[in-house]
């Protein structure tokens, strides 16, 4: 069986883009505009997890608003009469990121994190926590 290569790359575009401003990441949804979730997110009204950014930050290529929400808008009209958007989503983006299955799961669901990384201190956020857990599977080759 052929091994896949972690997009390495596009995970540390996400910890950067999810450190900018930390309304930015929401762990429940793949891509959403806020208001759907009722969220005052980012300026440009889109929020997300891991999984999320990694498929709108490779698809928008640029930063700006309306890229992001071009590359959202694109993501959310993708979902097949029948089928989830999280179910869709999901197997993009571990197919983006070059994952297999048991990896994207625990790199994508917060009860799939090691225990010690889903322990959440008093004075950290979500994000300090997410960006710990992408370098935590980064540095042991998605094992965990």
């Amino acid at each position: 069986m052929k091994t896949k290569k972690i997009n390495v790359a596009l995970l540390k575009r996400v910890m950067r883009h999810i450190r900018q401003d930390k309304r930015r990441l929401v762990m429940r949804a793949y891509c959403e505009p806020d208001e759907w979730l009722e969220f005052r997110g980012h300026p440009c009204g889109t929020v997300a997890c891991i999984a999320g950014w990694a498929l709108i930050l490779d698809r928008a290529k640029g930063s700006t608003h309306k890229e992001i929400q071009a590359a959202r808008d694109h993501f959310i009209s993708l979902t097949p009469a029948g089928l989830s958007r999280s179910d869709v989503l999901f197997k993009r983006a571990m197919k983006l990121l070059g994952l297999n299955t048991g990896q994207a799961k625990r790199l994508f669901v917060f009860r799939n994190w090691p225990s010690t990384l889903r322990i959440k201190p008093e004075d950290e956020d979500n994000v300090s926590q997410a960006i710990r857990r992408i370098k935590h599977f980064i540095e042991t080759n998605g094992a965990e």
